[in-house]
C-alpha cells in the first residue's frame, strides 16, 4: 500500500492485487483524518460532512483488467470452477473500464457496488460480504434520496444478514452477535415490518447478561418498547 507525496489530498492511491487474475492496480481510498462524521443513523449510516471525501465511494475495489469487483472483506477463496465463471460472464465483457480508479462521483460508486454485487453472486461470496455491500449501496441510494432503490437494497441487506447469523457467517468477522441482531432488527423497523423487527430485538434483550456491549441492549430494548407503543396506538384507534 503506497501513499501519494500530497498528505493535504482527503484521497490517496492504494495498490491493491485482483484476487481474480492477480493484477496489481491503484485505487482512491480515503485518508483517516479527513474521515469526517457527521450524524450517525441508526442502522450505523455516517454521514461524512466532507463530500469528497466519503469512503462509502470507494468501499469497492474495481480490477481495470478483468472487471472484478470486490470489497475488502470478499474471501480470497474460490471453489472450483468458479474463476471460470467471473472470467466467462465478467471478464469476456470488460472493456478495461479505468474510471473506477479515479475520483467517484455518487453514479461510478453506485456501478461499482452492482458490479461487486454481481462478482460476489457468481462467486458465490460469503453473506456477511454481500450484505455489507448491499447495505453500504442502500446508504448511498438514501444521499441521493431514492427511497426506492435505497429500499430495495436495504431488504436484499437484511436477507444477507440473516443469512449470515443463521449459517454461522460471524467467525472472524469485526461484526458481534449483538450489533448484528440489532442491526437486523433495526433494518426491519426500517422496511415497516415490525413483526420481524422484534424478533431481533428481542434476542438482543434476552442477551444482555452475557453481553459487554449494553448500548445495544438499550437500543434494541428502546426500538422494541417504541414498536409495541406504535401496535397498541393503532390498534386503539
Amino acid at each position: 500500500m503506497t501513499d501519494t507525496p500530497d498528505s493535504e489530498n482527503p484521497l490517496y492511491d492504494r495498490s491493491i492485487k485482483c484476487l481474480l487474475c492477480e493484477f496489481t492496480f491503484k485505487t482512491k481510498k480515503v485518508r483517516s483524518k479527513f474521515k469526517r462524521a457527521g450524524e450517525l443513523d441508526t442502522d450505523f449510516f455516517t454521514d461524512y460532512l466532507q463530500e469528497d471525501a466519503n469512503p462509502l465511494l470507494y468501499y469497492i475495489n474495481v480490477c481495470p483488467s478483468c472487471g472484478y469487483a470486490f470489497s475488502d472483506e470478499a474471501s480470497t477463496y474460490f471453489l472450483p470452477g468458479v474463476k471460470e465463471k467471473l472470467f466467462d460472464n465478467i471478464t469476456r465483457r470488460w472493456r478495461g473500464q479505468s474510471h473506477y480508479g479515479d475520483v467517484r462521483s455518487n453514479k461510478t460508486a453506485i456501478d461499482s457496488y452492482k458490479l461487486a454485487i454481481l462478482s460476489g453472486s457468481l462467486k458465490n461470496e460469503k453473506p456477511l460480504a454481500m450484505a455489507g455491500i448491499l447495505l453500504r449501496l442502500s446508504w448511498i441510494y438514501r444521499i441521493e434520496q431514492n427511497l426506492d432503490q435505497e429500499k430495495r437494497f436495504l431488504r436484499h441487506a437484511v436477507e444477507a444478514f440473516e443469512k449470515s447469523y443463521y449459517e454461522g457467517d460471524l467467525k472472524n468477522s469485526k461484526l458481534s452477535t449483538i450489533r448484528l441482531l440489532y442491526l437486523m432488527g433495526e433494518l426491519y423497523r426500517k422496511l415497516d415490518n415490525p413483526n420481524k423487527a422484534i424478533v431481533y430485538f428481542s434476542k438482543v434483550i434476552s442477551l444482555k447478561n452475557q453481553t459487554k456491549e449494553k448500548k445495544f441492549v438499550e437500543m434494541a430494548h428502546d426500538r422494541w418498547f417504541q414498536i409495541r407503543e406504535e401496535q397498541n396506538r393503532s390498534t386503539k384507534d
